[in-house]
């Protein structure tokens, strides 16, 4: 595709995911008089620059309003998809950005393995707990497996990575409200979009869209400035080898990261509560969100950050260890036996080679072994989505 684009006299080519990095080098390499960007990267020769944001930041507020609305099992879940310090320190965000209200909150994870569930009809099957004695079983897509299975181990809201709504989707349709197991006492579930910042309605009909009632909003992204401007620069012959990594901005119109509440949800998001989370959080310096005191689940990936210090002392140093987060903080957990949502809680670790490699990979992971399928038709090999220190973004 990029020598078609090429040929057809681009200029700038825009790479706009984390799994385009070795070929957007190898590609502005091979063409030398194009200019190319790729998003969640590192600008690796002459004629690739590089773009990304600050998004831990959204996570931070959107942790702060989900502890706003927490059950009384005080317990979120979120679903991981392909393991990489990005999905790590997003995870990371939410949690603490949820204990900085109530620190007895914990946040369950789960990973598919991959940024989506390719396959065109679901492939796991599952009796969820949470819809009561005498269900049926449900015919279930990776990320609607991932949310039964964490709305069992008590989590009362979901957050996701998924490149898709189908968490959701699912949550609407199947999971809230629910009852107690006693049958009586009702609870209900709510869900983050992400990535699509109105993840959260149901736009079949884009004229008239519908909100999910139990979505309580999207973090996403907003690239629309930033590529507006550095396509003027290419228009003025301004253009650069870009190494961007903006933090969250005041102007929700110009911020290339946000929240956006759905008011219309039955947890009762108020707007202008979220307006003063996101406008405090963007006045902060960026690397508040990692500031200590920190507590980690394993010294062994990562050590305690004390006090008033941020995770690295000067921008450049902490912007290198977000691009290789691969550590958890406290309150992140899973379960010690997969398959058991009411198996005992341990703290999480985030799965490295060689330290943690799940034993339903097969089932989680969207690959014909030994290869994990990609969109653009790329052979991954197995294993790679589950080790994030493989996915660290090289200097």
């Amino acid at each position: 595709e990029v020598d078609k684009m090429v040929a057809a006299g681009n200029e700038l080519i825009i790479f706009n995911s984390f799994d385009h990095r070795d070929q957007a080098k190898t590609l502005s390499a091979k063409y030398p008089n194009v200019k190319f960007l790729v998003c969640s990267g590192r600008p690796q020769s002459p004629n690739l620059g590089a773009y990304f944001a600050h998004l831990e930041q959204a996570w931070y507020v959107a942790g702060k309003i989900s502890a706003g609305i927490v059950d009384e099992n005080k317990r979120l879940g979120f679903i991981g998809s392909y393991i990489t310090p990005e999905v790590v320190r997003h995870l990371n965000a939410w949690i603490l950005g949820a204990r900085s209200v109530d620190p007895q909150i914990q946040v369950e994870i789960r990973w598919t393995g991959f940024w989506y569930d390719w396959h065109s009809a679901p492939t796991f099957s599952y009796t969820p707990k949470f819809a009561g004695a005498g269900a049926a079983e449900q015919k279930l897509f990776a990320e609607e497996y991932a949310t039964a299975l964490l709305i069992d181990g008590g989590a009362s809201v979901i957050g996701h990575q998924s490149d898709n709504q189908r968490p959701g989707v699912y949550v609407e349709s199947k999971a809230g409200p629910i009852y107690k197991a006693d049958g009586t006492t009702k609870r209900n579930v709510w869900v983050i979009a992400n990535d699509n910042q109105y993840g959260w309605r149901n736009e079949q009909d884009p004229q008239n869209p519908v909100p999910y009632k139990t979505s309580i909003g999207a973090v996403y992204w907003n690239w629309t400035p930033l590529y507006a401007r550095m396509f003027e620069d290419v228009h003025r012959d301004q253009w650069q080898v870009y190494d961007i990594n903006e933090a969250m901005g005041q102007d929700k119109a110009a911020s290339l990261v946000g929240f956006e509440p759905n008011t219309e949800s039955l947890a009762g998001i108020d707007d202008t509560q979220v307006k003063s989370l996101l406008t405090a959080q963007a006045k902060l310096d960026y690397r508040e969100v990692f500031k200590g005191p920190i507590e980690t689940t394993d010294a062994n990936q990562r050590a305690n950050i004390p006090d008033g210090e941020y995770m690295k002392p000067t921008p450049a140093d902490y912007d290198k260890e977000l691009r290789q987060m691969c550590w958890f903080t406290k309150g992140v957990v899973e379960k010690s036996d997969p398959m058991d949502p009411s198996s005992a809680d341990v703290d999480a670790k985030v799965p490295v080679a060689g330290y943690y490699f799940p034993s339903d990979v097969d089932s989680m992971s969207p690959h014909t072994p030994p290869f994990i399928l990609m969109a653009i038709g790329d052979g991954v090999p197995r294993g790679v989505a589950w080790d994030c220190a493989t996915n660290q973004i090289p200097e």
